[in-house]
């Protein structure tokens, strides 16, 4: 990347640096929203916008485009630090919480161990362009694994979406009633010859 766009190291430093300023920012806002809108809304939108932001890494003609776009990424991608210990804690019970716990605490190290093993075999038998593409592919797969098989784990969400359906689905049933209770009126109508409002009212007072 110094080759191709004539940058210092210091510069190129920037992209990893903007990135890690991204994921202590992200989660500040994407923690906090997942309480308010559920985590797998949060899930979908933030690792699409990851996705998304790949690209113009990979396609980048300068490198201002890849600090920004590293530090977007970082900002998105910041929602799996932010939201997946809750998650965890939606799944498990007090009791039940230490070993998946250790588990996921374990993931942020594992990553970084492993990212840079397999960058440097990319880089050295391609370019680095090829790096931010196979990141790509594998989160476009990560993306369909989260949309087809995460479900909602947060409590709250899911209630406040029973809620909605249970208020829908009454006043649909409402507007049904009234609808058949309409209809009925009019036949009357037709079959009688007069409104329904003026036979009533001309019917003698019961004694």
């Amino acid at each position: 990347m110094e080759d191709e766009f004539g940058n210092s190291r210091e510069v190129s430093i920037l992209g990893l640096s903007f990135f890690v300023l991204g994921i202590g920012l992200g989660p500040m806002f994407l923690g906090p929203l997942s309480e308010f809108y559920g985590r797998r809304l949060i899930y979908v939108v933030s690792w699409t916008l990851y996705v998304i932001f790949i690209i113009p890494q990979a396609v980048a003609q300068n490198i201002e485009t890849v600090i920004v776009s590293r530090f977007l990424d970082g900002f998105a991608g910041s929602a799996f630090l932010a939201v997946s210990g809750g998650t965890v804690g939606d799944l498990f019970t007090a009791n039940e919480l230490q070993a998946p716990m250790l588990m996921f605490s374990l993931a942020p190290f594992v990553g970084p161990s492993i990212g840079p093993l397999i960058g440097g075999f990319i880089n050295y038998n391609t370019d680095w362009r090829w790096t931010h593409w196979t990141l790509l592919i594998w989160a476009f797969v990560l993306l369909l694994g989260i949309v087809f098989l995460v479900p909602e784990t947060y409590r709250e969400s899911k209630l406040a979406s029973r809620a909605n359906l249970s208020q829908l689905t009454s006043t649909k049933i409402r507007s049904c009633s009234r609808t058949k209770q309409n209809r009925c009126e009019r036949k009357l109508e037709m079959e009688d010859g007069k409104p329904l409002q003026k036979r009533f009212r001309n019917q003698p007072p019961a004694r």
